[in-house]
């Protein structure tokens, strides 16, 4: 998606650009509306602080609109699903409990890929729920040997997660042969691969750490990334 693409927003930019033209206009703009504006708001409208507020507004109202319409239409699949999950467990500001231990010849241990797993749960929430956008390779079915899949990318619609959920183990890592999906019930349904989200939907939902928490996590407390098949998470 484009720049221009995503910045178009009729209501909030039209107003940001008469707020613009309000400021930024020759002072003999004043005179144009002095038939239709009382004395005392024609002084205002002149005055070099009623400029800068004009200025000031339209900035606000073009970054806000922006910022509120960012990633809504045609969202760009820049992020695919293991690195959406990476992301979850170690940049968002979700919170999840303490992974569970097991003991290894009488040493307690933090089991592997609990807490991505708690995140690939989350996740199917908010599929489930419409909440996010997400793309996949559909496969071809009857399936044969070996899987299919169309080239095209897809976005799947939100009734797809009633039958479906995201695959359990292979979601953790970048495949191009194996389903990121499974079926809940039935055999005549399609799964996908190489599903990909937006980056930009994602934050809205799990919005990131603010910089410095991450800084200090990172070269205070040296606290390590988490990633599933590597361990810790």
């Amino acid at each position: 998606m484009g720049f221009w693409r995503k910045l178009f927003s009729p209501p909030g930019y039209i107003g940001a650009i008469v707020l613009a033209i309000l400021g930024l206009t020759p002072a003999d703009f004043a005179r144009w509306v002095s038939d239709k504006v009382s004395p005392e708001g024609l002084s205002w409208i002149s005055s070099d602080k009623a400029r800068w507020a004009f200025v000031l507004g339209s900035i606000l109202l073009f970054a806000g609109t922006y910022y509120r319409n960012r990633g809504q239409r045609s969202p760009d699949w820049d992020i695919t699903i293991n690195d959406a999950l990476n992301y979850i467990e170690n940049d968002s500001r979700e919170t999840f409990p303490p992974p569970r231990t097991m003991t290894i010849r009488g040493v307690s241990v933090p089991a592997s890929g609990t807490q991505h797993q708690a995140a690939l749960v989350r996740l199917n929430q908010r599929l489930t729920f419409g909440e996010l956008d997400i793309s996949g390779h559909r496969e071809i079915v009857p399936q044969p040997a070996p899987r299919l899949y169309e080239e095209v990318r897809r976005k799947i619609d939100v009734e797809y997660w009633t039958i479906a959920q995201l695959h359990l183990l292979n979601c953790f890592h970048c495949t191009t042969q194996l389903p990121q999906t499974y079926i809940l019930s039935g055999d005549n349904h399609p799964n996908y691969y190489n599903l990909r989200m937006n980056r930009n939907q994602l934050r809205r939902v799990w919005p990131q750490k603010a910089l410095l928490r991450r800084l200090w996590e990172r070269w205070v407390l040296r606290k390590p990334r988490i990633y599933y098949y590597q361990g810790f998470g």
